[in-house]
């Protein structure tokens, strides 16, 4: 593969020719179009992958070259992949008038009237700096990019130490030139996460098939099973300040995935392994973020008059379309349908909800059956939407399609006080038509409603909190009937529980052939 790729003007090919020769001399290897494009191949499909697959870009300027439609396509193609830029003067010129790309750089300069000498060992110093860094991104480029034009087939994210060394490489050179590239942070975390998928599912393998071979010899298993294994709320690893207000989203689809967001700073961080390692994602919003949802492919972030989307999780963000709030109302609330990821639901201080199915596009209000100003807290999965004002809790199925007051039964006294909401994520899409899921209510400065009913109507108990209040936000992933994981955000902290119950031996089964014949 080559180390440099050198752009240059036609018209300045005789400084090129001897640049090459003196590159010879380095024994330094190069790509220029008058070598490198075999007869009868398209050639600016051979300048990307020479683009593509050299360590360091080289750009000859000169007002031909600053001029030309080729090399212009040819740079940008370079910093859209995070070369290593290095601009070599050749002719003057005019510094507003060279590529933009190339004005904040430090030029060297090898024009006539210079010393040819002098400026060559520059170029070479300037090329050997950090050339194994260099070298590293091009190998991580080459094969994000062949992930990419390949639709991010998993077959080709990396595994095992390969995985280890280009998250080291990547966390050890972040504000080194060449700069890493979005493309690449992706890849690599986008292997993390099918890592992670995939040494989570060899554990429930084992351990699904513990329990099914002590299930076929040991009958008081079943009645282990038969009740919740509640556990104890966990704290996790995550640094806040003492006065810092969380929230807490999560990829349904892939649990390991959270999320979370500083209230007050606005500072938004993601975690591909459960809460063990945490990285700052970019969000310009300029405002207080009071919300947060995770999808499987994009973030919501909510502000108190703006829903901001962002399809590439962080990558870019862009406002949604204007919500038509009434007399200078705030918005309070979330819910974003795991299921359709562009059906999203919001909620003011004036007692309006409003409804998207369009990513944020277009705003409508949704029909009142609920009553309540304050909607404090909104969860859905598409089939079940449900409310939490100061006068209580309200579902709406689409069975019924009307708005019905749940009684938090062991819970009820506290019903009009609840702050967060969640609905497990059900593996069956499209989910069962009844809103058959498992459900959590949070009471600020109390604790924890949490039902294993499918229809949300049955023993519901307290959980106390040990002590955290003025819970914010909270999460659920995984299935009524099997359990699930979640996270609430209470104070400045971040707790986790996982609950899991089931006493059919032959329903384990079944999820553990699943386990085999489940895709990525």
């Amino acid at each position: 593969m080559a180390s440099l790729f050198i752009s240059y003007s036609r018209k300045d090919i005789e400084v090129a020719r001897k640049l090459t020769e003196a590159f010879k001399g380095q024994d330094l290897d190069f790509w220029i179009d008058w070598e490198g494009i075999p007869p009868t191949v398209d050639w600016w499909k051979e300048i990307e992958k020479g683009i593509e697959e050299a360590n360091i870009f080289l750009f000859l300027i000169s007002p031909d070259s600053a001029g030309s439609i080729v090399c212009k396509r040819e740079i940008e193609h370079a910093a859209k992949n995070g070369k290593r830029l290095i601009p070599v003067v050749v002719h003057d010129i005019k510094a507003d008038e060279s590529p933009t790309e190339l004005k904040p750089l430090n030029w060297i300069f090898l024009r006539e009237q210079d010393s040819f000498d002098i400026g060559f060992n520059k170029l070479i110093t300037a090329i050997k700096t950090d050339y194994e860094w260099a070298q590293t991104h091009r190998q991580l480029q080459v094969k994000a990019l062949e992930w990419e034009r390949s639709n991010k087939e998993n077959s080709f994210l990396l595994r095992g130490k390969e995985l280890q060394d280009a998250e080291f490489q990547l966390d050890s050179n972040t504000s080194k030139e060449p700069h890493p590239t979005d493309l690449q942070r992706e890849y690599v975390l986008k292997s993390r996460h099918a890592t992670d998928r995939q040494r989570r599912r060899v554990m429930s393998i084992s351990v699904v098939g513990t329990i099914i071979i002590a299930g076929l010899a040991y009958a008081p298993i079943q009645n282990w099973l038969a009740d919740p294994i509640l556990g104890e709320w966990e704290e996790f690893n995550f640094s806040a300040s003492p006065s810092s207000s969380l929230h807490v989203a999560m990829n349904f689809k892939d649990p390991d995935e959270v999320y979370v967001v500083d209230q007050s700073s606005g500072k938004l961080y993601v975690s591909g392994n459960s809460g063990l390692d945490w990285s700052q994602i970019n969000v310009e919003v300029g405002k207080e973020i009071i919300g947060l949802s995770a999808l499987e492919n994009s973030l919501y972030i909510l502000t108190l008059d703006t829903v901001w989307f962002s399809p590439d999780k962080g990558g870019r963000w862009e406002a949604t379309g204007n919500i038509p709030l009434d007399n200078w109302a705030d918005l309070l609330s979330i819910g974003v349908n795991p299921n359709n990821e562009k059906e999203v639901y919001v909620g003011d201080n004036n007692g309006t909800v409003y409804h998207s199915s369009d990513s944020g596009t277009f705003w409508d209000p949704v029909e009142k059956g609920y009553k309540g100003n304050l909607i404090r807290a909104i969860t859905t999965n598409g089939i079940v939407t449900i409310l939490a004002t100061e006068e209580g809790l309200w579902v709406h199925t689409i069975e019924n399609n009307q708005w019905d007051e749940i009684s938090l039964i062991g819970c009820s006294d506290h019903s009009d006080n609840v702050r967060a909401l969640a609905l497990t994520y059900p593996y069956s899409n499209p989910p069962p038509s009844d809103g058959s899921f498992g459900f959590l209510a949070a009471v600020s400065e109390l604790g924890v409603c949490d039902s294993d009913s499918k229809n949300m109507h049955g023993n519901v108990s307290l959980r106390e909190l040990h002590g955290y209040k003025d819970v914010s936000s909270m999460v659920l992933a995984g299935q009524a009937d099997l359990g699930y994981e979640g996270y609430i955000t209470a104070n400045n902290y971040i707790l986790r529980k996982r609950i899991w119950y089931s006493s059919d031996i032959e329903w384990w089964i079944s999820i553990f052939k699943s386990l085999f014949t489940k895709g990525e």
